[in-house]
């Protein structure tokens, strides 16, 4: 998707599908367990380089980078701030911020630069690169 200076705007555990084989014509490459991953969803995707972004904030609260929450734009490291909570989620079998009960007390935990715990069973590697995603400084994320 980055590389094709696209931005999703919207990523979450909803948005990510997995399937097998089985389906007609894929010549997808497959993980280990013979299952394919997509990525789906891109009604508010843009491209990058596209100057009149909306200043409003949608999508997904538990997903939403604090830059995002701040009314800046969507960008390739707001995705991956998103992509770091969705990394949770599949370690914990939570959603971010599960915790909370309403969604101006995720914002709010979010701004604060509050994370989820991560699991003691998390490998090493993949826990990094989670805070990587989550890192405040937008600059500082994977890419």
């Amino acid at each position: 998707i980055h590389g094709n200076n696209l931005i999703h705007g919207d990523l979450s555990s909803r948005n990510i599908f997995l399937s097998d084989n089985s389906l007609d014509g894929c010549n997808c490459p497959s993980n280990h367990l013979g299952l394919n991953t997509f990525i789906g969803d891109f009604g508010l995707s843009r491209l990058e380089n596209l100057s009149n972004y909306s200043e409003n904030v949608y999508g997904n609260t538990r997903y939403l980078a604090p830059e995002v929450l701040n009314c800046n734009p969507y960008t390739k490291e707001s995705d991956m701030y998103s992509f770091g909570m969705i990394m949770w989620e599949y370690t914990s079998s939570k959603k971010p911020f599960h915790h909370l009960p309403e969604e101006i007390h995720i914002m709010y935990a979010i701004l604060d630069g509050k994370r989820p715990e991560i699991t003691e069973d998390t490998p090493k590697c993949y826990a990094e690169f989670m805070k990587k995603c989550w890192d405040p400084d937008p600059k500082k994320r994977p890419s």
